[in-house]
């Protein structure tokens, strides 16, 4: 499977994975770039949300 030349340009772009996941992710999905600006604030609470939940996960394990 080819990738696209915008995924190929995000990936240039990220010097991290993660957003490369999250990019994958949604593309599973076949999502249009009106749906994403539409929920665009959604995804970005969840995001955060998650990323203080692994913090707080780690910190549990570390503080063990």
């Amino acid at each position: 499977m080819s990738k696209s030349p915008a995924e190929v340009e995000f990936r240039k772009k990220s010097n991290n994975d993660m957003p490369f996941m999250l990019y994958e992710y949604l593309n599973d999905f076949n999502w249009t770039m009106l749906e994403l600006m539409a929920y665009e604030q959604e995804i970005e609470i969840l995001w955060h949300s998650l990323q203080n939940n692994l913090c707080e996960i780690r910190e549990q394990f570390i503080g063990e």
